[in-house]
């Protein structure tokens, strides 16, 4: 029988203080639901519990049960933290991970296909899609249509946002 997948939710960036504790920076949106005493996650491939946890300017310091000293805590450098895919929330209609938007090719209306995308960066009001040349804010006026299956994002971008803004200019050759 396979094992299930796993995704990540955090990744462990450096070690805190002598007694075990690790700065982890959370790749969740549900940090509260994920890292809380007592929750279990999985470090390379291994149930362990987390003890405590206290955030620090959106960087988390977490203590495992049985990490309790700086050499065993180094060791985790670089170690990503995770929990079954099958603990992952359901997500609401137009809801996506990030993971599943990564690497989508994105057709605007106009212009036609403009790249894929390339990363979804967490702004202050709403989720920025960054393309190749261009970044635009992840809204419904914006992003008209999300396909996984087709992996096809349909946007409708105005002036200024797309690449290519060469298209308000008439080319000089017919």
């Amino acid at each position: 029988m396979a094992e299930e997948p796993h995704i990540p939710i955090g990744e462990i960036v450096g070690v805190f203080g002598l007694q075990g504790a690790v700065k982890v920076r959370p790749l969740t949106d549900w940090v509260d639901q994920r890292f809380r005493p007592g929750r279990e996650v999985f470090l390379l491939g291994h149930a362990i519990k987390i003890r405590s946890v206290s955030d620090h300017r959106g960087q988390l310091r977490v203590y495992f049960e049985g990490i309790d000293t700086i050499d065993q805590a180094e060791r985790l450098r670089g170690v990503e933290v995770t929990i079954p895919e099958s603990d992952r929330p359901k997500l609401e209609a137009n809801e996506y991970l990030v993971r599943q938007l990564v690497g989508l090719k994105v057709i605007d209306k106009r212009r036609g296909d403009i790249g894929e995308v390339l990363a979804v960066q967490q702004g202050a009001a709403q989720d920025v899609i960054v393309i190749p040349g261009a970044r635009f804010p992840a809204v419904s006026a914006f992003v008209k249509r999300v396909s996984i299956e087709e992996g096809v994002m349909e946007v409708d971008l105005i002036q200024g946002l797309g690449p290519y803004e060469d298209d308000s200019v008439e080319s000089e050759r017919k």
